[in-house]
């Protein structure tokens, strides 16, 4: 019979199917009418949402005043590389999502493995393409501006970063680390998909262009990725897991909370004190306080006191593995004011970035501070750590596909 969690988790897989089967071929023939389109995409969205969402003000296919060329022609250069990071990326996707069956895994394991390398290979193409075109475009000119730009360079990083983690803890037949690298791997892959269904959902009420959107879809992004990821894996927590975790003592809750404070006092005084929110790129609007409200302090807040519910609940039920899991996270929910702080320090000190471009790279490095949080936890309680001995699902003495 199934149970509630059981039903969730279903309707939770069939969304996901439904929401890759629908990017999936958009991505996929992204560039196909070359480097300024017009492409399936434009058509959807033109169908979807507007005519003037798919090719008006801040869509891609507009003239920029700076330089009287439509955005997309600042693919010209990069032309090749970005219809293999298309292409690979749509892969990865697909393979990636492969990897969740279970009557997959168990009936045809060697298939699983083979997509399972597929995945694993695309990220790192998908990351070393997205380098190879930051590299050749200058900040300006990325879609979406400077900030854009760090945010692409984080998630090529953290992509190829996951995936060689991934890739070793199995080398090393360890499982559970495995399970988890992969799993937030995949999230990563699904963050361009992830911000066409926030362009969807926000044009319902608020139109101001794909950029803006982009912008304003970035702050939660990876916190929202990496949850999905938290929930996923916590099944497989119990009986698998060291939960004597360094990283989940109270002593360590408040170290990270010291750290974090100071990040609280920044951001405050510089969110009372800034004057000018007005942005000087040709696509960018003048939202205000929104940065700071909508996309930082409302969302922080809930999702820090959601995890530190999750964490107290798993302590009441004697759960000591997903309590230190929770705990954990908590642990980087508490210190990433303080990365977010700086992450605003490095966009105006470093790039030139005004008020509004740096308030976007405080939301994104707080999801950021999460993903690390997680890879934390995955590395201390495993094998990756020296002390820990997880117990490895075998059958038969053999251990099973992740």
């Amino acid at each position: 019979m199934a149970t509630p969690t059981s039903r969730v988790r279903a309707a939770a897989g069939a969304l996901l199917v439904l929401a890759v089967a629908f990017y999936a071929p958009l991505s996929f023939t992204y560039f196909w009418n070359g480097h300024s389109g017009p492409n399936l995409q434009d058509d959807v969205f033109k169908l979807l949402i507007s005519p003037t969402f798919a090719f008006g003000h801040g869509s891609g296919h507009d003239v920029r005043p700076d330089t009287h060329e439509a955005h997309f022609a600042t693919f010209a250069s990069t032309y090749v590389t970005m219809w293999i990071h298309s292409v690979v990326g749509t892969t990865a996707l697909v393979a990636g999502l492969s990897q969740f069956s279970e009557r997959l895994r168990r009936a045809r394991p060697g298939v699983h493995r083979t997509l399972g390398k597929v995945f694993l290979l695309c990220c790192l193409g998908v990351a070393a393409t997205a380098a190879s075109y930051l590299l050749q475009t200058p900040a300006t000119d990325v879609f979406s501006g400077r900030v854009f730009e760090e945010v692409l360079w984080i998630l090529a990083a953290g992509t190829a970063g996951l995936a060689l983690l991934a890739f070793v803890s199995i080398r090393r037949r360890d499982l559970v680390a495995h399970r988890e690298f992969a799993t937030a791997a995949f999230a990563l892959i699904c963050s361009a998909g992830w911000l066409r269904l926030e362009w969807m959902s926000v044009s319902l009420f608020w139109q101001p262009g794909k950029e803006m959107l982009n912008l304003f879809g970035i702050q939660f992004a990876a916190t929202f990725l990496i949850t999905c990821s938290m929930l996923y894996v916590q099944k497989f927590w119990k009986g698998n897991r060291r939960a004597d975790s360094p990283l989940a003592t109270t002593g360590a809750l408040r170290i990270a909370a010291a750290v974090g404070a100071p990040g609280i006092v920044a951001l405050a005084v510089l969110a009372a004190t800034t004057t000018d929110w007005s942005a000087p790129h040709a696509y960018w609007f003048t939202p205000g306080w929104a940065p700071v409200v909508v996309g930082c302090f409302l969302p922080y807040v809930v999702h820090t006191a959601w995890l530190a519910r999750m964490a107290r609940q798993a302590q009441q039920r004697g759960n000591g593995s997903a309590a230190a899991a929770w705990r954990t996270y908590l642990a980087g929910a508490l210190v990433a004011p303080t990365t977010g702080a700086l992450a605003y320090g490095f966009g105006v000190l470093v790039h030139g970035m005004n008020t509004q471009e740096a308030w976007y790279m405080v939301g994104y490095l707080w999801g950021g501070t999460l993903v690390l949080a997680y890879v934390a936890h995955a590395t201390v309680t495993t094998r990756w750590a020296r002390r820990a001995t997880p117990t490895p699902a075998t059958a038969g003495g053999e251990l099973q596909p992740a």
